[in-house]
């Protein structure tokens, strides 16, 4: 099982949304090592955080994270 996912400093308004979606899709990557990856924002979400992310990985993860296994 794979978890992780990305880094809190990566979450808040002050990061480049690029930044951000770079760092779901590198994490999503990691399903080719092994389809069991828990996608969760979890507590790497810090206080503060720009909520719309979450919508964001939450939208990636469906669009390209989802496993053909």
């Amino acid at each position: 099982m794979l978890s992780g996912g990305v880094s809190p400093e990566l979450w808040v308004p002050a990061a480049a949304i690029g930044t951000h979606e770079g760092a779901v899709v590198d994490w999503l990557a990691l399903r080719a090592t092994s389809p069991r990856l828990i996608a969760a924002a979890g507590d790497q979400v810090p206080p503060g955080a720009d909520e719309s992310r979450i919508g964001l990985m939450r939208e990636l993860v469906e669009s390209g994270g989802r496993s053909s296994c």
